[in-house]
C-alpha cells in the first residue's frame, strides 16, 4: 500500500473524519442501548440511590456497600443526577437514568482518540477504536447504571495524568 504524503487530501481527509466516524460509532452503538430494560444490578443500584440514600446523603452510600469498589463513585453521581432530574418532574423516561454512564463513555472515547493518535497515528486509532466502539461490551458497560464506565473513565484520566507527570519529570 502507497503511503500518503504529509499533505495529501486523503490523508487530510482521513485525519479530519475519523474521529467523526469513531465518536458516530459509539454514539449508535450507546443509542441503541440506551433503551433496554433494566438489568438486577441496575435495579439495586437505582434502589439504593433513588430510596436509600436521600434520608442519609452521600454517606448513606457509601455505607450501604459492604466491600467498597467503583460503583460507589457512580451511585454519588447518579444520586445528583436523579435529584437533577427530579425537578422537572417526579416522572421521567427510565434511558434519562442512562444518560450519566453513557455521557462517561463517549468522553472516555474522545479522550481514546486523543491518546492514540498522539502515539500511534489516525489508522491505528481507527482500526482499534472502531471494533470497540461497535462491539456489544462498549453497548452493554456504556449505558449499564453500575460504575463499570466510570471506573474506565477515571482509568483513562489517571494514565493521562501519569504521562503528564513523567513528561514533566524528565
Amino acid at each position: 500500500m502507497k503511503k500518503l504524503r504529509k499533505n495529501d487530501p486523503r490523508r487530510l481527509r482521513l485525519q479530519k473524519y475519523a474521529p467523526l466516524a469513531v465518536t458516530a460509532f459509539a454514539a449508535f452503538t450507546l443509542f441503541t442501548s440506551l433503551f433496554r430494560p433494566f438489568w438486577f444490578d441496575e435495579v439495586l443500584t437505582v434502589s439504593l440511590v433513588k430510596y436509600f440514600s436521600p434520608s442519609g446523603g452521600p454517606v448513606a452510600i457509601y455505607q450501604a456497600y459492604d466491600i467498597p469498589n467503583n460503583h460507589i463513585v457512580f451511585s454519588l453521581i447518579l444520586s445528583f443526577w436523579l435529584r437533577f432530574l427530579e425537578w422537572g418532574s417526579e416522572i421521567q423516561p427510565l434511558f434519562l437514568y442512562r444518560i450519566p454512564t453513557a455521557a462517561a463513555a463517549l468522553l472516555s472515547i474522545f479522550l481514546l482518540i486523543r491518546l492514540l493518535r498522539r502515539k500511534f497515528g489516525t489508522v491505528s486509532m481507527l482500526l482499534t477504536l472502531s471494533p470497540f466502539c461497535v462491539s456489544a461490551s462498549f453497548a452493554v458497560f456504556g449505558t449499564a447504571l453500575r460504575g463499570y464506565m466510570t471506573g474506565f473513565l477515571l482509568t483513562i484520566l489517571a494514565f493521562l495524568a501519569a504521562e503528564k507527570w513523567m513528561r514533566r519529570n524528565s
